[in-house]
């Protein structure tokens, strides 16, 4: 076994190959580390998007309060309640397509319709 290492290519071609596997290894060892840098950057950004998601329901669930939702509507929209007049039947609705003429025609929206 000795033998083989005294020849000069042999041992030229061990220490070589040491050489090279050993770079090998290096070469898979940064690309471990990179990939597990990476894996923990995208573990943080899924944590923050989480973290994001849950302040946007929050503000979502706020806003959307029904008794906050009613305040701004009769603020903003200044909205009257309907006047029976305004209200119209599936049959006057059959009534006037069948005639031709548009269902809401005599509609408008200050007092209702005919």
């Amino acid at each position: 076994m000795f033998k083989l290492l005294t020849h000069p290519a042999t041992f030229l071609s061990l220490v070589l190959l040491t050489i090279i596997s050993g770079i090998s290894v290096y070469g898979v060892g940064m690309q471990h580390d990179h990939q597990t840098q990476k894996h923990a950057q995208i573990e943080r950004n899924i944590i923050a998007t989480t973290a994001r998601i849950a302040i946007l329901k929050a503000e979502w669930a706020y806003l959307s309060r029904p008794d906050r939702v009613q305040q701004l509507a009769e603020r903003l929209l200044e909205l009257k309640p309907l006047s029976a007049n305004q209200i119209i039947t599936d049959a006057d609705l059959e009534q006037r397509n069948q005639s031709g003429g548009s269902a809401l025609a005599n509609f408008t929206l200050d007092g209702g319709g005919q």
